[in-house]
């Protein structure tokens, strides 16, 4: 599962569907549990769901999506993925 901000529209991506939602990355982002992760300004991704992470990008397992990790988020990524590994 994940989150993503396309233009003015923020949508939730899971194993079966897109949901468009009303609310903003920011605002989900500080209603959601521990295990979601901001990877970029406009992402949010479930760290469970992650296949593959590297300095540039995170691999999700739903539809193989390559979100992009924007360099303001690379530290706390860094914290988050050892407490959840």
């Amino acid at each position: 599962m994940y989150i993503s901000a396309e233009s003015s529209q923020t949508f939730i991506y899971t194993p079966k569907m897109k949901n468009q939602i009303k609310s903003s990355v920011k605002k989900l982002e500080l209603s959601l549990p521990p295990f979601f992760l901001r990877v970029h300004k406009s992402h949010i991704v479930n760290i469970y769901h992650i296949n593959f992470i590297n300095s540039q990008f995170v691999e999700c397992n739903i539809g193989e999506s390559i979100i992009p990790i924007g360099s303001t988020f690379k530290k706390l990524i860094r914290r988050r993925i050892i407490i959840y590994s």
